[in-house]
């Protein structure tokens, strides 16, 4: 679920993934979870950039229990990921700031 293209309210065939038919479309819907894994890619950098400690364990449990959660039942649909995206995005966000210099690492 968290790499699958969300193409229901895009111009492309529901039926995406079958290539022999819908070749245009298909690729079009794997740039959208290429899309996808770069996000996830990047916040996984940018939670082990930042050392966030403490401060991440609510957001990484919320998103790990909603994903356990939702494996769990018997007919999830892609949207019910939606609400971890804005924590995936926070947290990609380290991977491309540059954290302060710590207060030793300073010339005097």
């Amino acid at each position: 679920m968290w790499l699958r293209p969300r193409t229901e309210m895009l111009p492309v065939d529901t039926h995406w993934w079958q290539f022999s038919e819908h070749q245009g479309e298909s690729i079009f819907a794997l740039l959208w979870a290429a899309l996808n894994l770069f996000y996830l890619l990047a916040a996984l950098r940018g939670w082990l950039n930042w050392k966030l400690g403490l401060l991440a364990v609510p957001l990484i449990a919320y998103l790990l229990i909603r994903s356990i959660f939702l494996s769990t039942i018997e007919n999830p649909e892609p949207r019910y990921v939606l609400e971890c995206f804005p924590i995936v995005l926070a947290l990609a966000a380290g991977a491309f700031a540059h954290p302060k210099p710590s207060q030793s690492t300073q010339p005097y």
